[in-house]
């Protein structure tokens, strides 16, 4: 379990960098490993709103979306 807000910062920041390798491995030319890369990308934003934002959730959703554009558009 994650304690102290470092350690908080440390593992949301991991969990974004993980969805941004995702995002860069988007391969629009193969569906299958396109959806695979989308899919885990998703994931890990969802997981890093997660610790922002407390247990699964409406909040949890709206937040994940946000950091789902952000990787989206570079902005992380």
């Amino acid at each position: 379990m994650v304690d102290s807000p470092d350690a908080k910062n440390a593992t949301q920041a991991a969990l974004l960098g993980l969805a941004i390798a995702a995002q860069q491995g988007l391969d629009l030319d193969d569906p299958a490993d396109f959806w695979y890369q989308q899919g885990a990308r998703d994931a890990y934003a969802y997981a890093a709103a997660m610790l922002v934002t407390g247990p699964p959730s409406e909040a949890v959703q709206v937040a994940a979306d946000r950091r789902q554009r952000d990787v989206d558009d570079r902005v992380v």
